[in-house]
């Protein structure tokens, strides 16, 4: 994991949320006062055309912190979302490591009875575990293993 100075801005998220049958909740956190952050939502494919944008927006009396809750979904639909530094959605976000194709969910069926599984996490202290190799994130790397053996 890079080491941060405090020149550089802190990204915490994206987070969802609040999934629904035809909503999601996004959270950032991102501490660049006065700065805008733009999401597209794009169903079926990063390709897709855009369905839905909002924007985010950072400042200290928020912690630098912001959310915004996209409506008007289908339900059970497979979207992926894309963050910008400009409105006109040609500028990506940096994620620190995220790509693009890891940016997506899926709307709630609504059929009655469909199962839902989820994965309930609590914040950690990573200068606990400070040894495990990834500055005490180690826990955040074996999710994708996690999840595919759950699968």
């Amino acid at each position: 994991m890079t080491q941060t100075t405090a020149a550089e801005p802190t990204l915490l998220g994206p987070f969802l949320g609040h999934v629904a049958t035809d909503s999601i909740k996004i959270w950032l956190h991102l501490e660049r006062p006065g700065t805008s952050v733009w999401v597209s939502l794009h169903k079926g494919s990063l390709d897709a055309a855009e369905a839905a944008a909002a924007q985010f927006t950072f400042a200290a009396d928020r912690l630098f912190a912001d959310c915004v809750t996209m409506g008007a979904l289908e339900p059970d639909a497979l979207y992926f979302y894309r963050l910008w530094t400009n409105e006109a959605h040609s500028i990506p976000l940096a994620l620190d490591g995220l790509e693009d194709r890891d940016l997506h969910f899926r709307t709630l069926s609504a059929e009655e009875g469909e199962q839902v599984d989820f994965l309930l996490m609590s914040c950690h202290n990573p200068t606990v575990s400070g040894a495990d190799g990834f500055d005490g994130h180690a826990v955040w790397a074996d999710l994708p293993q996690i999840i595919s053996h759950e699968s």
